[in-house]
């Protein structure tokens, strides 16, 4: 008989379908396992089948409930009692959100338990900006350092991350998981040149990503001021920052060289990621955890087969400068942002990273790598 992994994601189902991470790592499971996740909704609840292998089981919360501290009581209380109704051999936490219920279900049930933190929790930007969440947060630190010994297994997206959870908390081994993309071919097919009927030789510089705060946009545009007029860049995706990143582009009348277009499917991103000569990471350090993190876009641009530029960050630095496949900059400057583009587009520079980026997605930065790693730590843990 298949043992069974109850993964918890404390996203509605519109958020769920757009999590890469737990989709890989469900799937991949699902080969030897039985998956079902549990996630919320305000709208729906019930059952509902994801690739055919996976179910995911939706618990309808009440929106109104939806304000800090309301919403913690609201989601746990509601949660609990479906995940403890659930029979499975592994409860599977995605960040601290979940781990409460996944803990208290393991235990009560005797079965095992992974902690899967996605980043670095507690050292995100509003653990700053908000008072309720400061004063609550040395508590909740205190329930993650628990709750994290006694799990069977603790994962997370990178080395630095792991670093920190093992200092803090004192943990004997921290497992890494990346997010990185599965294995394509990629061709560029100048999607970018044919949709804003660009000439063959401008070079496409290519920003993908959420449109928001603390993400360098404003910087990276403003970037262009010292750049020649043969290199374009496109900012591709959503956000709230979206209409104030258009004015800020008129205002420098760079109408003509940088381009706002709206993000686009999942199953076509490396494609346009892949049309793109560069890709730039210019994420603004607010907090730890965007310091220690490794952005998904990153691991987009290696499986689009581009070189990038990035804020000169440690997971950043392993990948642009240890690997060779990028450049790091003063997420800061404009001035040392647009430097940073001018040396990787250097012909031979631009040529030796290429073939770095070509070589390292087969040997090291692909899913199939990790997707054996996650499956080792489960037969570890199922074994004992």
């Amino acid at each position: 008989m298949r043992k069974k992994i109850c993964m918890i994601l404390r996203r509605p189902w519109e958020y769920f379908l757009k999590d890469l991470r737990v989709i890989k790592e469900a799937k991949s499971l699902s080969e030897l396992y039985d998956v079902s996740i549990f996630i919320f909704d305000y709208n729906m609840q019930g059952k509902r089948e994801y690739d055919k292998r996976i179910e995911v089981r939706i618990v309808k919360l009440n929106k109104n409930l939806d304000i800090f501290p309301l919403s913690i009581p609201n989601y746990f209380f509601t949660t609990l009692p479906r995940v403890l109704w659930y029979d499975a051999d592994v409860f599977h936490a995605h960040d601290f959100e979940t781990l409460p219920i996944a803990f208290i279900a393991a235990k009560m049930k005797r079965k095992k338990l992974v902690y899967d933190s996605h980043e670095y929790f507690f050292e995100q930007f509003h653990f700053k900006e908000k008072l309720l969440l400061k004063i609550t947060k040395p508590f909740f630190m205190f329930l993650e350092g628990i709750f994290s010994k006694y799990a069977d297994a603790v994962i997370t997206v990178n080395e630095s991350i792991a670093d920190e959870l093992k200092r803090i908390y004192g943990l004997e081994k921290v497992h890494v998981i990346r997010n990185v993309s599965e294995i394509r071919n990629v061709k560029n097919k100048k999607l970018f040149h044919k949709e804003f009927n660009l000439p063959a030789d401008k070079k496409i510089v290519l920003y993908h990503g959420g449109i928001m705060e603390h993400r360098g946009i404003e910087e990276l545009i403003m970037s262009m001021k010292f750049l020649p007029d043969n290199i374009i860049l496109v900012i591709m995706g959503y956000g709230p920052l979206e209409s104030k990143i258009r004015k800020i582009i008129s205002k420098q009348q760079l109408e003509n060289r940088v381009y706002v277009k709206n993000a686009v499917p999942r199953e076509k991103l490396i494609d346009y990621v892949s049309s793109a000569d560069i890709g730039v990471i210019p994420s603004q350090s607010v907090g730890l955890s965007l310091y220690y993190s490794t952005p998904n876009k990153m691991y987009e641009c290696i499986s689009g087969g581009i070189p990038f530029a990035a804020s000169n960050f440690p997971e950043y630095r392993k990948m642009a400068i240890d690997d060779d496949m990028g450049i790091t900059f003063d997420e800061k400057n404009p001035k040392s942002i647009a430097d940073a583009i001018v040396k990787i587009l250097d012909p031979k520079t631009y040529q030796r990273k290429k073939r770095n980026i070509m070589k390292l997605r087969k040997e090291k930065y692909n899913w199939e790598k990790e997707k054996i790693k996650l499956i080792e730590i489960y037969k570890e843990i199922l074994s004992d």
